[in-house]
């Protein structure tokens, strides 16, 4: 048995979104410690120790005769808004506030709440598997963001249209950012400033290369985070430092950020 099969095996029995500590198959001799994720396209090993060069991976699919358990329940919090299509108004106001455009907005299908904006997220199946809500004026202790997940999910929002090519993943944080960068390449939304291992894994899977971390500046220290932890598994990670939230940057400024 080789080392890819061994981990193959300690994931026999982990659910979907479950990870566990193993000795790294790769460090034999040393017994050192590799942390293994199991999550529903595969499985993302990574050794603690930082020498290990083969210890950092995805394995792709699974072979049918590895069966993962069936996935913890899970109770999705239910979208109960009114929602309604978007007067000229809403459009002249996300055009001269984050210079969305109506292409933009039919693409992404952002409709109108009461305050505020929905806009579903998508998966990078083309799935959509949630709502994201905005508020524009939020009273005290109201919250400005709320997401609705229909799904167990890994939680990242592809922004639309689809690129057909997922070779560069530009990763922000909120959904109007994305929406602002696929002009670019293909926008990614957190939802937040943290990627989580799972997550990581579907942008490993789905083929991305380069990974280009545009988070707001006062999450930079978040940014180098990501840089820092899964930046060996990508061809080119770069950590952008701009001068504004992506959404609230005129675009040709945006382009020059980024020294496109």
């Amino acid at each position: 048995m080789n080392e890819i099969e061994e981990i193959k095996q300690s994931a026999l029995f982990l659910a979907v979104g479950d990870e566990d500590r193993i000795y790294c198959p790769f460090c034999r001799n040393d017994e050192r410690s590799m942390k293994v994720t199991r999550y529903s396209t595969g499985i993302y090993y990574h050794c603690f120790r930082a020498t290990c060069s083969n210890g950092r991976g995805f394995t792709g699919s699974l072979p049918s005769n590895l069966r993962a358990k069936e996935e913890k329940r899970f109770v999705p919090n239910v979208f109960t808004k009114e929602t309604s299509d978007l007067s000229m108004i809403d459009i002249d106001f996300l055009y001269n506030k984050y210079k969305i455009t109506g292409q933009e907005i039919e693409d992404n299908k952002i409709s109108k709440i009461e305050g505020g904006f929905a806009f579903p997220l998508y998966n990078s199946a083309g799935y959509e598997w949630g709502i994201a809500t905005k508020i524009m004026n939020p009273r005290p202790k109201q919250k400005k963001t709320i997401l609705y997940r229909r799904a167990k999910t890994c939680g990242l929002h592809y922004a639309q249209p689809w690129k057909g090519d997922f070779t560069t993943v530009i990763l922000t944080e909120g959904v109007l950012d994305a929406i602002k960068v696929n002009r670019i390449g293909q926008g990614v939304a957190l939802s937040g400033t943290d990627l989580h291992t799972d997550q990581a894994g579907d942008l490993i899977a789905i083929g991305c290369k380069r990974l280009w971390i545009c988070l707001d500046p006062d999450a930079s220290h978040k940014a180098h985070k990501i840089r820092n932890t899964y930046g060996l598994f990508f061809e080119e990670c770069k950590v952008f430092q701009l001068s504004a939230d992506p959404k609230d940057l005129p675009f040709d400024q945006l382009v020059k950020e980024l020294e496109i």
